[in-house]
This record gives C-alpha cells, structure tokens and sequence, in this order.
C-alpha cells in the first residue's frame, strides 16, 4: 500500500489566495488604487479594459504561486513544512516580495523562530495606510495554516490510480 503525501504547498497557497482575493475577468482598480485582475493579478500588463477568461485566471494564479514559491525559496533558509511554505507564498502573493524580504516576519524566520514569525502575520492587515478587516481575516487564516500541523493525503496509488 502506498505511503500517504504531504499536501502540495503550490495548490495549499492558491486555494487560500483564491479564498481571499476572489476572481474578477474584469480589470479594476483595487483599494490601494492599483490595477487588478483575476484572483488579485497586479503588475505593469495589467491595463484598465483587460478581460481574462476562466482558464487565464486560473493558469496566472498557478503561474504566479510557483514562481513566488521559487523566489521565496533562495530568500528562506530554514526548512518549511508545507502549510508553513503555502501561508508564506499566499502572504508574499499579498504584499509583495520585496516586502516580504525587507519583513521582521522573513528576519525572524531565518533566525529558526517560527512562532515570532507566526506573531508576524497580523502586521500586514493595512491597504492604502488603512486597516483592513478583510485582510485582518486572510492574515489570520494564514497564521492558522501556517502553525497548523501537516496531514497527509492519500497517495494516487491508494485512490486507485494508476
């Protein structure tokens, strides 16, 4: 019988981001003032007018989660369970990676203080200088992943695929 699997940290991180930032096919402009599309997609090809379908939507998120998850990686250098590494990728996806590497979170991670770090999440409840309940909720959905401890899933083999 094949051994049950972590979870992947990849798909943790995009279901809680997808949670939080919701999906919208139209281009907005978000409460910080900044042009956003899909599940909370910012950057310098976002332009107001911009229509996504389902599937680009989707495909960004993933695109984005695997690329924070790799940059993340050269910036933590202690070893990270997969809810841990998902919680951290869906904050980095939120706030940045500049911000997440310039964090007191990111500091004290690398120091092995997992717990402080924890302490670290509800810090970055602010958008556009102002507190955010909507934020306060996904730091703290966060913060619940990040220390909740690791159950594994059944492996393929043991669902019956081949």
């Amino acid at each position: 019988m094949a051994q049950p699997r972590p979870p992947d940290p990849a798909d943790l991180a995009c279901e809680i981001i997808a949670k939080f930032e919701g999906c919208r096919l139209y281009a907005y402009v978000d409460q910080a003032g900044v042009t956003t599309i899909g599940f909370g997609c910012t950057g310098p090809n976002i332009k107001p007018g911009d229509i996504w379908t389902p599937a680009k939507a989707a495909a960004e998120l993933k695109s984005r989660v695997e690329k924070i998850e790799h940059v993340m990686g050269a910036m933590v250098d202690v070893p990270l369970n997969p809810n841990q590494s998902a919680a951290l990728v869906s904050l980095a996806y939120n706030i940045g990676l500049k911000a997440f590497e310039n964090s007191t979170l990111r500091r004290l991670l690398n120091q092995g203080n997992y717990l402080a770090a924890a302490d670290q999440f509800p810090q970055w409840d602010h958008a556009a200088g102002q507190k955010n309940a909507g934020l306060t909720n996904r730091r703290r959905s966060e913060r619940t992943l990040y220390l909740a401890p690791v159950k594994a899933k059944p492996s393929d083999k043991a669902l019956g695929s081949v």
